[in-house]
């Protein structure tokens, strides 16, 4: 979802007696500290399990399909929650 105009920014943070970051794509240092301030109305949609690099182009929409497919032919007790963190 990153285009040329957005820069990647790193949030440092501190939490259970560790530290942790995260990258934050934003236009300008500006655009970062204001998206930063939005970060506690941010919502969880999903854990990422599988990242795939783009060197294998279609393939990679391929396996999120079949993945998907399985996914959602397991009946309900077998399907892991992703929700409610």
């Amino acid at each position: 979802m990153r285009d040329r105009e957005h820069r990647t920014f790193l949030i440092r943070y501190t939490y259970g007696g560790a530290e942790w970051g995260l990258e934050l794509p934003a236009r300008s240092l500006e655009d970062a500290k204001a998206r930063l301030e939005r970060l506690s109305y941010a919502t969880i949609d999903g854990e990422l399990v599988l990242t795939l690099p783009a060197a294998i182009g279609p393939l990679a929409a391929v396996i999120a399909k079949i993945r998907n497919a399985l996914q959602a032919a397991l009946p309900p007790k077998r399907r892991r929650a992703r929700r409610g963190y």
